[in-house]
């Protein structure tokens, strides 16, 4: 196991809204095209493209299961102020091979959206994981 990791800070922190009708994972536009230019790094130039426009995604000319230098790549999540608090969610979650042989990553632009500044978690990001909740009722009679 990696004992040191390394992360890019997208430039504006925003608030997190989870919602079932919601596909993947939604990033306001500044985010978006941070987050744009890093996979293409990643990618090649030459290899993806990213939809500039509301609902838009990245598509990857190759098929998912080819991204292999993707695997480690993930979204860390800080919960509120603590940066020890956090979830790695992996860019896989949102991997989506199409029958013509590209990866669509389903993080979306998120430009105009009623919910325009803050990064979105929907379906997807609630298939790929289990919530583990510990709840303590008391009542009293």
């Amino acid at each position: 196991m990696a004992n040191s990791s390394y992360f890019q800070n997208l430039t504006n922190p925003s608030p997190i809204e989870f919602s079932l009708s919601y596909s993947g994972m939604g990033l306001p536009a500044d985010l978006f095209m941070e987050y744009a230019l890093l996979l293409t790094n990643l990618t090649g130039q030459n290899n993806t493209y990213c939809q500039y426009f509301p609902g838009g995604v990245c598509i990857v000319n190759q098929t998912c299961e080819t991204l292999t230098s993707l695997i480690p790549i993930a979204f860390q999540i800080q919960f509120a102020s603590n940066t020890n608090v956090y979830m790695n969610v992996p860019l896989g979650a949102f991997a989506e091979s199409t029958s013509f042989g590209t990866c669509n990553f389903r993080v979306n632009y998120l430009d105009v959206q009623p919910t325009a500044n803050n990064i979105m978690l929907g379906g997807t990001f609630f298939q790929e994981f289990m919530g583990i909740f510990n709840n303590q009722y008391e009542q009293t009679f």
